[in-house]
């Protein structure tokens, strides 16, 4: 009988892409506000923030709770 031993399995990152709206960016200097915001996010491997359509793809293995809330917690954006 086949025995798999879970001690060598202990952490799995799944990565994915994540897509967030974003309210109140008017600027590059919004864009980039956002994105360096997003990248602090424990597990962001890499952000795109599009001002003209005002959304953000994140890649990661980090939750979109935790996204959100970073970006809600900063003064002058809202994400959803």
């Amino acid at each position: 009988m086949f025995k798999l031993n879970l001690s060598y399995f202990t952490h799995f990152d799944v990565v994915m892409d994540i897509f967030l709206k974003i309210e109140g960016m008017s600027c590059g200097h919004c864009v980039s506000a956002v994105t360096d915001v997003l990248q602090e996010v424990e597990g962001v491997d890499d952000v795109n923030v599009s001002l003209g359509s005002g959304e953000a793809t994140v890649k990661g293995s980090c939750s979109k709770e935790e996204l959100l809330k970073a970006i809600n917690e900063t003064p002058g954006y809202k994400a959803y």
